[in-house]
């Protein structure tokens, strides 16, 4: 490790400070986007950004995945970098131009909604936007605070033409486009700082050797793909089998828990970099430090998964509105579902992803989607936005176990799961449920009772891993006052 590279503490606070805003920018958006444009419109453009969504992972062919792994694994090697870059960049501009003309294709011939097809028009410039998207080497030299400042900046312009633009329900293709723009500048002001570590390669498109990235891009892509049997299958047969306000519902639920899942998660991402590099030069530091991830990811999740599960009915309410209820049910699944999601986002990325073992996931994927579509083929005349979520949710723990299996058994890695340690987070968790219980029984105001419950579980669970001196815990209020005291004497 360089002297110039970033802490993985610095990369979590640059991390957690853009997903702290983008968990604030949604909050005071969304409320306003989804009362101004209601239930119809959003559910036709959430139905029309999942259709985008398939396609547009097709034209993304897994690059960001590899690219960050492999640059991760090779950063200083600027040649290697510098040919991984041009054949990744090359590759990514022929898959995104065709599958931007089979998605157009599509989107004129079979796509009878007007409304709808207007939406998925504008949304092909985010194809445009997938060319450019080039994150994965900014990422793999861990330069999270230029990603934080650059996101920001062009999410508070994005912001402002929302506010703007939008002011009754014809305004909708107003929402979309400013999306698009938004990715567009976001993208472009990234490739071009993105060139500072491949500026020795001026010839981008001589030496080219497209078919050796092929193969394990197609792998990846597959890999990709087979995770639109989840969630995007979800919201394709809502959309397709029931009215598109259920996909709206659907959706309200899911990108609440998303904005803080990607909070949450912060930590995982920004530490796939250097878990590559030390898997590739001190597996056993690579080891130690995959365990205490997990312990740590536990630590902060399983409390926001027992609260948002317990206020889910509050945060609709609050969120968009009345008109918006029926999402409640379908919130309390993702609420729990989030546990589940940070526990997979580590043996997923962390552990079998690191090892180039996308076989076995592009296998798991497949099996246990396929049994989650087929569950709402089967459960179609009762598909509601909660039992679509549902059956994912079961399907997605049959997947965790048999991931967990082939960890252990395959790769002999210990992941910390089951450590000891870890079941005083869920026992201080589960206290919550009594207290709120509690609370809604005399708080009267929904904003109030929301704040007291947020306030008191905050209080509870923080003294309760004081009280027992919680490892990792205790190591981070530590670092705080080490980093605190260090800037206080400069």
């Amino acid at each position: 490790m360089t002297s110039t590279q970033p802490t993985i503490l610095n990369n979590v606070i640059s991390k957690g400070l853009l997903n702290v805003f983008n968990i604030l920018i949604p909050f005071l958006i969304m409320p306003y986007v989804y009362r101004k444009l209601g239930p119809e419109n959003m559910g036709s453009i959430e139905y029309g950004a999942t259709i985008f969504q398939y396609f547009g992972l097709l034209g993304l062919l897994g690059i960001y995945n590899y690219g960050l792994r492999e640059i991760s694994a090779h950063r200083n090697n600027k040649k290697k970098v510098a040919e991984i870059y041009k054949n990744l960049f090359t590759i990514g501009i022929i898959s995104n131009l065709i599958f931007l003309l089979i998605y157009l294709g599509v989107a004129y011939n079979y796509i009878a909604d007007e409304n709808l097809k207007l939406i998925l028009y504008v949304y092909a410039g985010s194809f445009i936007a997938q060319i450019f998207y080039v994150e994965w080497i900014n990422e793999a030299y861990e330069k999270f605070r230029f990603i934080t400042i650059k996101t920001i900046a062009v999410r508070t312009l994005s912001v402002i033409a929302i506010f703007l633009l939008i002011k009754n329900p014809s305004d909708y293709l107003f929402y979309v486009w400013v999306f698009v723009a938004a990715l567009l500048l976001n993208n472009i002001i990234s490739f071009f700082y993105a060139h500072r570590h491949v500026s020795g390669n001026k010839s981008i498109f001589a030496g080219l050797k497209i078919r050796t990235y092929m193969l394990p891009l197609l792998f990846i892509l597959v890999l990709n793909n087979t995770n639109i049997l989840y969630t995007v299958a979800d919201r394709i047969m809502l959309g397709a089998y029931t009215a598109h306000e259920n996909v709206a519902f659907y959706g309200l639920g899911q990108k609440i828990v998303e904005m803080l899942k990607a909070l949450l998660l912060s930590i995982v991402f920004v530490t796939l970099p250097r878990l590559s590099l030390y898997l590739n030069e001190n597996k056993q530091l690579y080891e130690n430090s995959v365990k205490k991830l997990m312990r740590l990811v536990l630590m902060l999740v399983l409390p926001c998964g027992v609260g948002m599960l317990m206020l889910s009915e509050q945060i609709v309410l609050i969120f968009a509105g009345d008109q918006y209820a029926p999402a409640i049910p379908a919130l309390r699944v993702f609420a729990v579902r989030i546990v589940l999601m940070a526990i997979e986002s580590i043996l997923y990325n962390q552990i079998i992803f690191l090892h180039r073992k996308e076989k076995i996931l592009v296998a798991l994927n497949f099996i246990c989607g396929g049994f989650n579509v087929a569950l709402n083929f089967i459960l179609l005349h009762h598909l509601t936005p909660f039992v679509a979520i549902a059956t994912t949710f079961a399907i997605e723990i049959i997947f965790e176990i048999l991931c967990l299996l082939y960890i252990k058994k395959k790769l002999h890695i210990a992941t910390g799961l089951f450590e000891k340690g870890n079941i005083k987070y869920v026992l201080l968790s589960l206290l919550f449920i009594p207290v709120i219980w509690g609370l809604k029984s005399v708080v009267v105001s929904q904003y109030l009772f929301v704040a007291l419950s947020l306030l008191s579980c905050s209080v509870l669970y923080v003294s309760g891993l004081i009280v027992t001196r919680d490892v990792v815990f205790m190591e981070i209020k530590d670092r705080i006052i080490k980093r605190e005291s260090k800037y206080g004497k400069s």
